[in-house]
């Protein structure tokens, strides 16, 4: 479609934010602060993807996870291989599981001449492992606010995104700033 007329966002960011995969390669190649992870194309991959990120971890499927959906834990070895079968021998990403303090995003807009605006952060609320409150705190410290604006604006800009996009982020315990995802808007439509 965009060979007959422009298309916003562009394919290239719709196509890296939609799998999990490509989105965490996408941000490690840019410099971007992510957990460590690895990524599993076959079970010999998940094991030494989980030998590499370290146990605890997340194991998440590449594609069609959200809320939870498609993440399983692994403590130990004797994890791995019902996990493989649990996300149906499918593509996933293998991540070292994170000590959260919370989670912030970022709602951030870029124009078609570059210019840009944004949201201030705000914390993130689970229940289950789905999105259950957002909240517009005050308490988020003003440099770690800066530094999400910051890297929000950067993801942006190296996309070369026109539109609205939502950056997500874990605060670890010891105030870490690491990119979860990255997800257009609107977006998590069930329909």
């Amino acid at each position: 479609m965009e060979a007959c007329t422009p298309v916003r966002p562009a394919g290239v960011a719709l196509h890296t934010a939609q799998q999990r995969a490509r989105e965490k390669t996408f941000l490690a190649d840019h410099g971007f602060p992510t957990a460590a992870f690895a990524r599993a194309l076959t079970l010999d991959e998940l094991w030494a993807g989980v030998q590499r990120v370290g146990t605890p971890a997340v194991v998440k499927t590449a594609a069609f996870g959200y809320d939870g959906k498609g993440q399983h834990i692994i403590n130990a070895p004797a994890d791995i291989e019902p996990v493989w079968n649990a996300i149906g021998h499918q593509e996933a990403v293998i991540e070292r599981f994170v000590n959260l303090h919370s989670e912030l995003s970022v709602i951030a807009a870029r124009g078609l001449n570059g210019e840009m605006a944004e949201y201030a952060p705000f914390e993130n609320r689970h229940r289950n492992h789905i999105l259950d409150m957002t909240t517009a705190r005050r308490a988020v410290p003003e440099p770690t606010a800066r530094r999400a604006i910051e890297i929000a604006r950067a993801i942006l800009e190296q996309l070369q995104y026109v539109g609205i996009l939502c950056v997500e982020f874990f605060v670890t315990t010891d105030r870490q700033l690491l990119v979860n995802e990255i997800a257009p808007r609107p977006h998590n439509s069930d329909t």
